[in-house]
């Protein structure tokens, strides 16, 4: 890697200072003549392929400017004696305001080829010199790969190696299935909670795949809706960054007016990733989860504000979509989470049931769970309310064995499915050729 001054330090410094985008674009424009210069410079080295336009990639800025040439990227030209490829690729374009200085990423050092580097220096100098003395920063070169005696040997991979993946993918997979069961414990929580049976008790009878199947049906919308926001957002990020940089490159544009364009585009990526995390939360909160209680949309909405602070704090700190993309996924995924929870705990419906047994007798209830050797309902004691009659739950479990009918019905508010499991064990029991065979709920303490 070479680091190449600017020709004409003793001259008397511009009025004006060019930024780095307006350099980038002289470049891209200037990369014919720049590749021309590269293959006079080259002209006697121990290399024997053709530079051209289409080998130039684009030239980007992130406080200085990189130029890279990449031998394996470039398409190979067939010589009469040997074959090369040489290609200008593009680095990182990223010029971010305010905090962006202080986290720019810089590239690995590489291993470069001295007569390529000082030719392409050479090329740089003589092209576009004039332009780079009004420029800030250095022009930084490096060629890859590096010559085949430089390359470390490769080494014969381990048994480690080969079980390495495996393990990360089994532990990826683990990890995944307990992610959704914790999940589905949670929105299962909220729901027994909400229906009045008692929460922990209820939870450890629960199947683990029927935590697993809840934890699924909550992630899944729940990732779709994130994965939508990340979509408009980089649509939206597209448009802009094409619309900033064709007009910042009008020719009718004066340089205060290029300057101001190319300054404030970190304060443009803050304000617009603030305005936009806002508008898509709100959005969400008042189209997707109207339903919910007054004092949560209250809450909810309040919430949106830190939200936006966030996103707009990382958009001031990078313009890379990489991070901005992510923070707007995590943020719509835990916003949506915590909607989808408290929609759940607001879920007071329940599932009436009533169950045949061996002894010929019936018995009801609200349906809980089935587990590999019980079937658990939920008694309740109706009472003149309903926060009355949540206080009175048992669960019962009946052996599967016992079991010789079951009926369950959908799901209903609990003072209406209490009589509907009433009357789905008077229907078991007609049904059977039986008559007064419902097991009557002992009396309330």
């Amino acid at each position: 890697m070479s680091a190449v001054r600017k020709p004409g330090r003793l001259n008397p410094r511009p009025a004006r200072r060019v930024d780095g985008e307006e350099i980038v674009h002289v470049l891209e424009s200037q990369r014919d003549v720049i590749a021309k210069r590269l293959v006079e410079k080259a002209s006697g080295m121990p290399l024997a392929g053709t530079l051209s336009k289409a080998c130039i990639g684009t030239v980007e800025f992130d406080h200085i400017l990189r130029v890279r040439l990449d031998l394996r990227a470039c398409p190979a030209e067939e010589q009469t004696h040997r074959k090369w490829v040489v290609h200008v690729a593009k680095a990182l374009f990223w010029l971010a305001k305010t905090f962006g200085r202080a986290f720019a990423v810089r590239p690995a050092p590489i291993r470069a080829w001295p007569e390529l580097t000082t030719a392409l220096s050479a090329a740089l100098s003589d092209s576009v010199g004039a332009l780079l003395e009004q420029g800030e920063g250095h022009v930084v070169v490096s060629v890859w790969p590096e010559p085949e005696e430089a390359r470390p040997a490769r080494r014969d991979p381990t048994p480690w190696d080969r079980v390495a993946p495996i393990l990360a993918t089994v532990a990826t997979g683990v990890g995944v299935y307990g992610f959704v069961t914790f999940v589905g414990g949670t929105i299962a929580w909220a729901r027994v909670d909400a229906a009045g049976l008692p929460p922990a008790p209820t939870l450890g009878i629960l199947p683990s795949q029927d935590l697993l199947v809840i934890g699924a049906e909550t992630l899944v919308p729940t990732v779709v809706i994130a994965v939508l926001v990340v979509v408009i957002l980089a649509v939206m990020y597209r448009g802009f960054h094409l619309a900033l940089h064709r007009t910042a490159h009008r020719h009718w544009l004066a340089a205060n007016e290029r300057a101001f364009l190319a300054g404030e585009t970190g304060l443009l990526v803050t304000t617009g990733m603030f305005l936009f995390m806002a508008l898509a939360l709100e959005f969400i909160l008042f189209v997707v989860y109207r339903d919910l209680k007054p004092w949560q949309l209250g809450l909810a909405g309040v919430g949106v504000l830190p939200a936006a602070v966030i996103a707009a704090l990382v958009g001031s700190l990078t313009r890379r979509f990489v991070y901005l993309g992510t923070t707007a996924f995590v943020l719509v995924g835990v916003f949506v989470g915590v909607l989808a929870y408290w929609r759940a705990s607001n879920e007071e419906r329940v599932r009436a049931a009533a169950v045949w047994r061996e002894d010929r007798r019936a018995v009801y209830g609200i349906f809980v769970a089935e587990g590999s050797g019980r079937v658990y309902i939920a008694q309740f004691h109706k009472g003149t309310n309903l926060e009355e009659t949540k206080k009175t739950s048992r669960l019962v479990g009946i052996e599967k064995s016992d079991v010789r009918d079951i009926a369950v019905a959908d799901r209903e508010p609990l003072m209406d499915s209490l009589d509907r499991a009433k009357g789905l064990a008077d229907d078991l029991c007609v049904l059977h050729g039986q008559k007064a065979c419902v097991i009557e709920l002992p009396a309330a303490p």
